[in-house]
């Protein structure tokens, strides 16, 4: 029985830690930015400019590419788990995800070094979709990457039961 205390330990821990360094820290970094953008830089719509250059795309993707591995590590035999469809689908969709929005994120980047798009007043309303899709795209993969981890974790303690 203490091992499987143990165990359950290990796996909630798991859990812990990529929600704290993987997804919770690395969004509050990238979130505070913008206020402190703002302060030194002291220009208009700032919020729209610090978002709009596609860095959450960015984070978007590492994202979904650590949940895929993470998910077929898991899945292979690091933790003992069963081979699961579930998993295996959310792992291909995160690993399809990521190279999407990495894909998107270069056609971003290269419009905005082509385009000096914040020398124009007022905002183009170009910049201030890239800021709110990259946001958008951001909670998305926040949201794939958490489910895929809550229901690995979930199989995991399932499994320690048997």
């Amino acid at each position: 029985m203490p091992e499987v205390v143990e165990y359950k330990y290990r796996v909630r821990k798991r859990w812990h830690d990529w929600s704290i360094w993987q997804c919770a820290l690395p969004v509050v970094v990238i979130a505070l930015t913008w206020p402190i953008g703002s302060v030194i830089s002291e220009a208009e719509n700032c919020f729209f400019r610090t978002f709009a250059d596609g860095s959450l795309l960015l984070f978007s993707g590492m994202l979904l590419v650590g949940a895929s591995l993470e998910l077929r590590k898991t899945q292979a035999g690091d933790m003992e788990i069963y081979w699961n469809i579930s998993l295996n689908f959310i792992a291909q969709v995160a690993l399809a995800g990521s190279l999407i929005v990495l894909i998107i994120y270069g056609a971003i980047k290269t419009d905005m070094m082509r385009t000096d798009y914040f020398a124009i007043n007022p905002l183009p309303l170009k910049i201030i979709l890239y800021s709110i899709g990259s946001i958008v795209i951001a909670m998305g993969s926040i949201g794939i990457a958490s489910y895929g981890f809550w229901k690995t974790t979930e199989e995991l303690l399932k499994g320690a039961l048997k």
